[in-house]
């Protein structure tokens, strides 16, 4: 006796499932910015190569789901704010409504650099955190802020030069 089974829906149902995970992670990979999705077991569950650069991360530590505490642990010689890192957890592992909110903050490093960070809680139970460097930004901002004060104050000086001289 001889069976035969048609798998072809199965096969291509697998190739299309992994060729959607290759785009994502590929996605992912691609961003600027460093994305982390952690689990409401407080454990790592997806990352992009930015995470892992922005934070100085060893790729071992990354590699098998490792836990919140060890993932910040490795992070504080950057970033020692306990009380941000502490309140980043509760979004991550409070299951209730008043937790499970997007967030947004910044963060002043040891190195000199400004990151802003935002927590997004996803519909699977998940939470996403994405941090994004903007010390160019604000160096920027900055100095085009004291450009502006420089051209007023320039601007009241030759007013009251004009008037005096009148």
């Amino acid at each position: 006796l001889l069976l035969f089974k048609d798998i072809t829906v199965q096969l291509d149902l697998q190739t299309r499932f992994n060729a959607l995970i290759k785009t994502q992670r590929s996605t992912l990979d691609n961003l600027h910015e460093a994305v982390a999705v952690f689990g409401s077991d407080g454990r790592l569950k997806l990352h992009n190569s930015a995470f892992a650069r922005v934070w100085d991360l060893p790729a071992e530590l990354l590699k098998d789901t490792p836990d919140y505490d060890d993932v910040v642990e490795a992070c504080v010689p950057l970033f020692h704010d306990a009380e941000i890192w502490e309140a980043i957890k509760v979004h991550i592992t409070d299951p209730s409504a008043a937790a499970r909110q997007a967030t947004t903050g910044e963060m002043r490093r040891s190195d000199g650099s400004l990151l802003t960070y935002i927590t997004n809680p996803l519909p699977d139970g998940n939470t996403l955190i994405a941090f994004a460097d903007v010390t160019a930004t604000r160096r920027v901002e900055s100095a085009l802020r004291d450009r502006a004060e420089a051209f007023e104050a320039a601007d009241r000086l030759k007013t009251e030069f004009v008037r005096n001289v009148s």
